[in-house]
């Protein structure tokens, strides 16, 4: 594909500085700049490496300092190259159609331009949405209802009753609507407590590869649109997530939680049951939280606590080495006085 620098700056709202008529073959990295090709320059202190060399132009904001290159200027430069990467990649779509090996019950209801691969099945009165694309070997079922738009890959699993919003994808191995995890002791054995509920997914969710949505005991576990799910997540039953949430790698949110909007929960955070994290809210990389997070806050460690309290307290225990060895300096002295 062949692009002027012109018609990029306008594709990505950008100011042009230089020829607008140059052509663009493609776009790079920092590390590996190709002749012809424009690159994203995030970091200012990366100019340097970009003179000299044949680049067709530089993505930059507005005060950077880079010289002997066409520029196109914006405030956005993470979106631009976003958007720049979607442009001279774009995803490839399988052709509409059911494939032969497929298993598609009598009552499904199948949408206009929906693909579904080999050796997937749709179940009883699922409905499945245009232009969705079921990659093979996933698994829909009954009662489900898949939106349109959406991406299911293989050897993913949405089970019975659960509802997929529109522009939703989900990545290999992921498990939406999988039992809670939910059991009360009868005398010496678990007895298992039935999940009736379901899972909701809103719409533009992405959830990645080996993730688990549990079902809900009774209502629905909720994602809400927006939201972005890391790989290897586990969302316990009865959980409420907000919209244009983050949540990094590994996570683990058990039961009956409620996450506010624009939550970003760092990877290998838990968050005990029954806790309410508030909107705006950033939860620190392997962050215990076994208390209620406030709107608008950042709380890191474990237990979680306000960041900077967190940070206080490891510098402290950072310190007690030398600490317990002044205290033993002064009790060998108290001792000595004491002989004397």
């Amino acid at each position: 594909m062949r692009i002027t620098l012109g018609e990029i700056a306008e594709r990505i709202g950008g100011t042009l500085e230089g020829d607008a008529g140059v052509e663009v073959s493609g776009i790079c990295s920092i590390d590996d700049l190709r002749e012809g090709h424009v690159v994203l320059l995030e970091k200012g202190r990366d100019a340097g490496k970009v003179e000299g060399k044949p680049l067709a132009g530089v993505i930059c904001a507005p005060g950077a300092q880079v010289k002997g290159h066409n520029l196109i200027r914006t405030e956005a430069t993470r979106v631009a190259f976003a958007q720049l990467l979607a442009l001279f990649h774009p995803q490839t779509k399988p052709e509409p159609g059911i494939h032969p090996a497929a298993v598609v019950h009598e009552s499904a209801v199948i949408g206009s331009d929906v693909s579904i691969g080999a050796c997937a099945v749709i179940d009883a009165d699922a409905r499945i949405g245009d232009d969705t694309v079921i990659h093979p070997s996933a698994y829909i079922g009954a009662r489900v209802s898949v939106g349109n738009g959406c991406v299911i890959y293989p050897m993913t699993c949405v089970l019975h009753n659960c509802v997929i919003g529109n522009r939703v994808i989900l990545h290999s191995g992921v498990v939406i609507g999988a039992d809670g995890f939910g059991y009360v002791k009868d005398g010496e054995r678990h007895r298992k407590i039935p999940q009736a509920g379901n899972v909701v997914i809103e719409d533009d969710v992405e959830i990645g590869a080996n993730s688990a949505v549990d079902r809900a005991t009774i209502g629905s576990t909720v994602i809400g649109s927006g939201t972005k799910i890391d790989n290897q997540v586990q969302v316990g039953h009865n959980v409420k997530v907000g919209k244009n949430c983050i949540i990094c790698g590994q996570v683990g949110i058990a039961g009956s939680c409620v996450i506010g909007d624009s939550v970003t929960i760092a990877g290998q955070a838990g968050i005990s049951d029954h806790i309410t994290i508030g909107s705006n809210v950033i939860i620190g990389g392997s962050a215990g939280v076994i208390t209620n997070v406030p709107d608008n806050s950042f709380y890191s460690g474990f237990p979680a606590r306000p960041h900077r309290e967190a940070m206080k307290l490891l510098s402290a225990v950072q310190k007690l080495p030398e600490m317990e060895k002044k205290i033993n300096e002064i009790l060998r002295l108290l001792q000595s006085d004491k002989t004397v």
